[in-house]
């Protein structure tokens, strides 16, 4: 491992955009791309945390952990929540005939499909109150 990062931030808007911030700083002199396209999905996890995993309770904390080793950084999110069945929960969002932009209207699920369109490995623990973002630190070369 290079370098880590551990954050505990309370439940709030203002403490998840902070948050987001902080990641973004910690990350950009590892990663050669732009650090724009992993931020709409870490924002988008951390949204849910707040708001799905912690119901907007302000006496419940997000613990928020960045690895990066020489081939990726690894962020794991995770709230006090009681979870999900989060793969039951993707398999219908990722369906073949599944309609995006009716997703996109019903703004449920859309977090999940950005994160894992952002990331190159993307998944929750098994009882689903923590995620794992993985993305790779160079392109692969073919």
């Amino acid at each position: 491992m290079i370098d880590k990062l551990y954050l505990e931030i309370e439940s709030s808007c203002d403490a998840i955009y902070e948050a987001k911030e902080k990641i973004l700083n910690f990350i950009e002199p590892y990663y050669e791309e732009d650090v724009n396209t992993l931020a709409v999905g870490l924002l988008e996890m951390l949204n849910n945390a707040l708001e799905h995993g912690n119901s907007m309770d302000a006496n419940k904390e997000i613990i928020i952990e960045v690895f990066v080793n020489s081939t990726q950084i690894k962020i794991v999110i995770a709230d006090q929540g009681s979870g999900f069945d989060w793969q039951s929960e993707l398999e219908q969002k990722l369906e073949i005939g599944f309609d995006i932009e009716q997703q996109f209207i019903q703004d449920r699920g859309r977090g999940m499909l950005l994160a894992n369109s952002c990331y190159d490995d993307f998944y929750y623990n098994e009882e689903g109150n923590a995620v794992t973002m993985i993305k790779q630190r160079e392109k692969p070369r073919a």
